[in-house]
């Protein structure tokens, strides 16, 4: 009779802890969400605005580019006649400073001729007050080459500025990516928290029946243990990835974040080739760009350099002028004109070494622009390869996931049943929450891959990035994706 009643309540104690197990296995993907102050859903399309209009890094490129036009302003402004205003006061007794104050001065008379007063003239005061217009005809044509040189400058400002956007939309989308990603780790790791509490639950009632050793009980309590510290671990990876998009978006760090947009799965349609992604990077990419105007910018300075070496100087002056003993006061009003032409016949040799700088710097530059050719080909290369790596990474962590959720399912219902052990039931809830990982990881690398693959062509913009997300209009336009089974 002792042996029927323990045998009774052992029966109902695990029909009670497998009960357990099913509910929170059913209801593990109803858990709730890590808590959040209430904030609105946050679209990728608005996070990328936000981020463009507070970037300090756009803000930055835009100063620079403004920078280079008022320098390109600045050397068309040397074209012009320059026009200069002067007012000054002498006093003096030095015999030809009075001499010739007095004939500017309009002052002169015969009894100044006198050889005393020639001699040891009294102190005289003047006061000039002049006018004069500078202009300059030819310097060998330094003139077009600093403009040239600003003008290239100006291009290499706006470059740098669209290469600034694109860096912004990258990190930003990096950002919003990384929130997303690390949400459906959350989650993850909080359905595998859960399921590993029921299992430790499940184990407890197993070991209090005398079903399993305690060494199994143990080895169910370290096991959710380390499922509880990877749902701490994605719990704070959520909270600092939220951080990182705050700062990226210009908010305060603080800044309630809620629902984002799901991360668009791989189109199904055919890649492009590898050489439309070559020709495209050559002729739109930034460092091939960048080495491009670098060299150019060099000849410039090359030709500036030996245009002073032996170019001539012609240049005119207009110079109007009124002396008098007091400012603007009665006197003389005078004109002078001319014309100059100037060579440079020694300077000890500095013109020729400039010349021979320039000549190295110009070499220099054509190396750089074909280190930037290689790179952009070995850059677009292989992250063409890793794009196709990552889209057949996507394909196999679907097809790993659906098989681990289905070796789970079998295994839980051979340890109800009791043909499968403790530890085989906690290396499939493992690898199921493995699989779920990698599913989330592989969807993240490939949207990011693809966008540094259009950055790295130059084409990287607001309508790429908004393709990295699930707008839900794919299906209704006709292109397919791959999805996972439910």
């Amino acid at each position: 009779m002792m042996r029927r009643k323990a045998y009774a309540s052992k029966v109902l104690l695990l029909g009670l802890s497998l009960s357990m197990v099913a509910w929170g296995r059913q209801h593990a993907g109803n858990l709730p969400r890590i808590p959040t102050a209430p904030a609105s859903s946050l679209r990728l399309r608005q996070a990328l605005r936000l981020a463009l209009e507070n970037s300090p890094r756009l803000q930055k490129a835009a100063s620079r580019v403004a920078a280079a036009q008022a320098g390109i302003a600045a050397q068309k402004a040397r074209f012009y006649p320059s026009l200069d205003a002067e007012e000054s006061g002498t006093r003096g007794d030095d015999p030809v400073y009075v001499f010739g104050s007095l004939l500017r001065q309009h002052r002169f008379s015969a009894q100044d001729f006198q050889t005393a007063h020639l001699n040891q003239p009294a102190p005289l005061t003047d006061w000039t007050t002049a006018i004069q217009a500078n202009v300059l005809f030819w310097n060998g044509g330094a003139r077009h080459q600093a403009l040239q040189g600003a003008e290239l400058r100006a291009l290499e400002a706006q470059l740098g500025r669209e290469q600034s956007r694109q860096q912004v939309l990258f990190t930003t989308l990096e950002a919003y990516a990384g929130l997303q990603a690390a949400r459906q780790n959350a989650r993850v790791a909080a359905q595998a928290q859960a399921a590993a509490r029921a299992l430790l639950r499940d184990a407890h009632a197993r070991y209090g029946a005398g079903w399993i050793v305690k060494a199994e009980l143990r080895r169910a309590e370290v096991f959710t243990n380390q499922a509880q510290q990877r749902a701490r671990a994605a719990r704070d990876a959520v909270r600092e990835e939220a951080i990182l998009l705050d700062v990226r978006l210009g908010r305060p760090w603080n800044t309630p974040i809620g629902g984002l947009q799901p991360l668009a799965a791989p189109s199904a349609r055919a890649q492009r080739p590898l050489a439309y992604w070559l020709a495209a990077a050559r002729r739109q990419g930034f460092a091939s760009r960048q080495a491009v105007l670098g060299s150019r910018l060099a000849r410039v300075r090359m030709h500036a350099a030996r245009s002073r070496l032996w170019a001539p100087q012609a240049g005119g002056f207009f110079r109007l002028e009124h002396d008098s003993m007091q400012v603007m006061g009665q006197g003389g009003s005078n004109w002078m004109a001319g014309v100059s032409l100037q060579w440079n016949l020694l300077r000890g040799g500095q013109d020729a070494a400039r010349l021979r700088q320039a000549a190295a710097q110009l070499a220099m530059a054509r190396d750089d622009q074909r280190l930037a050719n290689q790179h952009t080909l070995l850059a677009t290369i292989r992250l063409w390869r890793d794009l196709r790596l990552a889209r057949e990474q996507w394909r196999v962590s679907l097809s790993n996931r659906r098989q681990a959720r289905s070796a789970a399912g079998v295994i839980q219902e051979r340890y109800r049943a009791g043909l499968a052990s403790l530890t085989q039931s906690l290396q499939a809830q493992t690898a199921e929450t493995r699989a779920g990982a990698e599913r989330v990881q592989a969807l993240y690398q490939f949207q990011l891959i693809r966008a540094r693959l259009h950055m790295m062509a130059g084409g990287l913009r607001t309508a790429t990035i908004l393709q990295a997300v699930d707008t839900g209009r794919r299906k209704q336009s006709g292109q397919t994706q791959l999805r996972e089974k439910p």
